[in-house]
């Protein structure tokens, strides 16, 4: 709580705010189920409405209506530091039909990460049927014996997805495909998709990524299979799989096949180009020229500069069309990207072609700088906090009293806090 410099405001985007805040609520829900979970919702939220609340107050409500006690698991999940890194292993013992498990915490421990006492949901699927169970983890260690009806396919520690947790849990490549075609749960999937990824030297873990990306009932195991072929997406086969997928009826999907066929090679253009041109969603043009400009740019240049007249939603065309030119290194792409720093272009196509030039500047330091130091008195704070960041990077003395003029007038914390950074860079260089 006390990690910010310049205001608190800083601790909103730490990850520690809203992303954890709301995992440790699903954990909450979890335990008490929804019935439970909701009443004390209400009761905290009717109580203290128009007030001012701390974190005593949920606490209280909860404990009002579940009539149990909290301490333990405010003191570990909220007031507490750290997340329990679990380490998993399992032995199957054929002979008596009995599945063992012992999970370790080994998670660094200080005076505010300690031990994480949880119960934990197992699943173990086998050709007759799902066997279920939990895991009660105490100072450090969990032991599960479970009998089985068949030997087991696949195995999950933390079936749901409920905690806050890493874990490694090392399993044969055969049961994560189990997993990835079986599992009811798209946590589940996943899962086992991440952890193929690391494995498509086997040729039976891209075979079952392909397989799930063309057949998955949902899209975002469809567009998580996708993504996963990227590093065998020159395949032959591979690469009609993620051509396929360009046709998907959902455009997420289409959006990261588009991203993936970069992988591909030039025999992927003449899609890309299509794509690029006539996709319904606008998402999957920007995602395909910029891939076109990686494998293309001649091909790209034109639609690059014809998306960068379009206005549309969000400026997602143009925001597109500048991510596209920081795959192309010409006096072209340099101009137009100058020309995307400011308006008519939006917030994130200015800070996008803003923190572009700052990675194509070698050698013309000096000149980007003096473009980019007008812009710490922009009226968008995102421009101004990667402006600051991009100076930070150029280290141009000359950019000291631009940045020392706007440390002595800006009001946002976020952008404070890099000018003061770059500041810094640049005075340890000189």
């Amino acid at each position: 709580y006390d990690r910010w410099v310049n205001d608190p405001f800083e601790l909103f985007f730490s990850g520690h705010i809203y992303p954890k805040g709301a995992t440790v609520m699903q954990m909450l829900r979890h335990q008490l189920g929804d019935s439970l979970f909701w009443a004390a919702m209400h009761r905290y939220t009717v109580d203290h409405m128009f007030g001012t609340v701390v974190t005593a107050d949920l606490q209280r409500a909860f404990e009002q209506t579940a009539n149990r006690n909290f301490d333990k698991f405010f003191g570990q999940w909220v007031y507490g530091a750290g997340l329990p890194a679990f380490r998993v292993r399992y032995n199957w013992n054929a002979q008596t039909n009995t599945l063992n498990m012992l999970a370790e915490e080994v998670q660094p421990r200080d005076s505010l990460t300690g031990w994480f006492d949880i119960d934990v949901d197992v699943q173990v699927l086998t050709d007759a049927g799902a066997v279920n169970d939990v895991i009660h983890v105490r100072n450090g260690t969990g032991v599960g014996r479970f009998s089985l009806p068949a030997a087991p396919r696949s195995i999950r520690w933390d079936k749901g997805g409920w905690l806050l947790d890493v874990s490694d849990f090392p399993r044969p490549t055969v049961m994560l495909i189990h997993q990835l075609q079986h599992d009811d749960d798209v946590i589940g999937r996943a899962e086992a998709v991440g952890l193929l990824r690391s494995r498509t030297a086997q040729p039976e873990a891209p075979a079952a990524l392909a397989e799930t990306a063309r057949s998955d009932t949902f899209w975002g195991i469809r567009q998580h299979a996708v993504q996963a072929l990227r590093a065998v997406a020159s395949d032959s086969a591979v690469a009609q799989t993620v051509l396929a997928a360009t046709r998907d009826a959902d455009a997420r999907v289409r959006q990261s096949a588009a991203s993936v066929l970069r992988s591909v090679g030039s025999s992927a253009r003449a899609r890309l180009a299509e794509l690029a041109t006539t996709d319904a969603s606008l998402f999957v043009r920007a995602s395909a020229v910029s891939a076109l400009a990686a494998v293309a740019a001649a091909d790209a240049l034109p639609i690059i500069r014809a998306m960068l007249a379009q206005d549309s939603w969000q400026d997602i065309q143009r925001n597109g069309a500048v991510n596209a030119l920081s795959a192309i290194d010409t006096p072209e792409a340099w101009s137009l990207l100058v020309g995307n720093i400011s308006p008519p272009a939006q917030q994130d196509t200015r800070a996008t072609a803003i923190s572009i030039l700052g990675r194509k500047a070698k050698g013309r330091e000096a000149e980007l700088a003096s473009l980019l130091e007008p812009l710490l008195n922009d009226a968008d704070y995102f421009v101004r906090l990667t402006t600051a960041n991009v100076l930070a990077d150029l280290q141009q003395a000359s950019s000291l009293p631009a940045l020392e003029a706007r440390a002595q007038v800006e009001a946002e914390s976020r952008v404070l806090g890099p000018i003061q950074q770059a500041i810094a860079r640049i005075k340890d260089k000189k």
